[in-house]
């Protein structure tokens, strides 16, 4: 393996010759490792039943995957010695150790550049044989060059993937689903399979959610239903997932902030993951006012009822963001806020939350 590596060091610094390349091609076709039933990293499955990330940590300690990663920074740097490695390429995705397929696909992707046709086509080939391969690292690359002009190819792949026995597979394609719904307008039909599909399945779609809610290059107030389903899903961790949009600053910034803070604040997600909004609002640079209605309805909620752990939490998040929204109504005589953040921080004393007795004197005292 030392071998492969010193090869693929070469092919990073631009510094390997046509020795080392037809070294690496000898490495990639007749590499020591794998056996086609063994693995490099032992997990309590057979090569069969792996998932796609233990394939990825055995394909990364493969003296063949380590080869394939050197012809992958050489394919990227130049079309002509790109080629000459298409036939390696191609029998490698035909191996009998997925391992090696799922090296092979990192090698397969600088393609995409060259031969769109042939990298999609030998891509799909390989992922209907064995639908793990989709959780390669640059596996989303395919999908995201190749659908627009391969659509009747690769939705028969992605629908396949949604049925897998493999966990990751399934979250990868309700990420997919959604992403070419959003992008492509196709799976329309399959948007509400996949929010109301397994665990899974809903992690997948809660993913890929936030993150295209939170990109500063896409917009669509088309994610909102999803976002709210999502953030009343049953399962805490899919909640947890699609909450954390407002960790990101971009979220603040969307033209559709306000429904989305709207309908988090009714949501289930908010009774338990409202610390991230709070922290970040706390941070945020401009006029917090625009959100005021929706935050303080939101504190409203989240003082009835609480718990001693919850006071806790409240008292360490929500009173600077009410003091602050408070300063922010009384600079423009915005009685009707005013009001209500004066009410609220009754509540707020009456609960024993955080330093509001201080606070309250501070904010009585600015009325004198």
């Amino acid at each position: 393996m030392d071998a492969a590596r010193n090869y693929e060091i070469q092919a990073e610094n631009n510094s390997i010759d046509i020795h080392g390349i037809n070294k690496l091609k000898d490495i990639a076709i007749n590499g020591e490792s794998p056996i086609h039933d063994q693995l490099a990293v032992y997990v309590d499955k057979d090569v069969n039943g792996l998932d796609c990330k233990a394939l990825l940590d055995n394909s990364i300690n493969l003296t063949r995957g380590e080869a394939f990663r050197g012809i992958a920074k050489v394919c990227w740097k130049d079309k002509d010695t790109a080629n000459t490695f298409k036939e390696v390429i191609a029998n490698a995705l035909n191996n009998e150790h997925p391992a090696v397929k799922m090296s092979a696909i990192e090698a397969l992707c600088p393609f995409l550049n060259y031969d769109e046709r042939w990298a999609v086509d030998t891509f799909i080939s390989a992922i209907n044989v064995d639908v793990r391969l989709a959780g390669a690292h640059s596996a989303y690359q395919f999908f995201n060059c190749g659908f627009a002009d391969n659509k009747e190819k690769f939705i028969p792949v992605i629908m396949k993937m949604l049925t897998s026995n493999h966990n990751e597979v399934r979250k990868i394609a309700a990420i997919q689903i959604i992403a070419r719904w959003l992008f492509h307008g196709v799976f329309s039909d399959k948007i509400e399979v996949v929010l109301n599909g397994d665990i899974e399945v809903r992690k997948g779609a809660a993913e890929i959610v936030k993150d295209l809610l939170c990109s500063q290059k896409y917009s669509s107030a088309q994610l909102v239903p999803l976002f709210k389903k999502l953030a009343n899903d049953e399962e805490s961790d899919v909640r947890r997932i699609v909450s954390s949009i407002f960790r990101k600053d971009t979220i603040y910034e969307k033209p559709f902030r306000d429904e989305l803070l709207s309908e988090f604040t009714f949501s289930l997600a908010a009774e338990t993951e409202f610390r991230d909004l709070f922290y970040q609002l706390q941070r945020y640079d401009g006029t917090l006012l625009p959100f005021a209605d929706s935050v303080l309805k939101l504190v409203i909620r989240l003082t009835n009822g609480l718990t001693q752990a919850k006071t806790s939490e409240i008292g360490y998040v929500i009173p600077k963001v009410v003091m602050r929204l408070y300063d922010e109504a009384y600079a423009l005589s915005d009685s009707g806020r005013i009001d209500l953040c004066l009410d609220i921080w009754d509540l707020l004393f009456e609960n024993g939350i955080g330093e509001s007795r201080q606070m309250l004197d501070q904010m009585q005292d600015s009325l004198l």
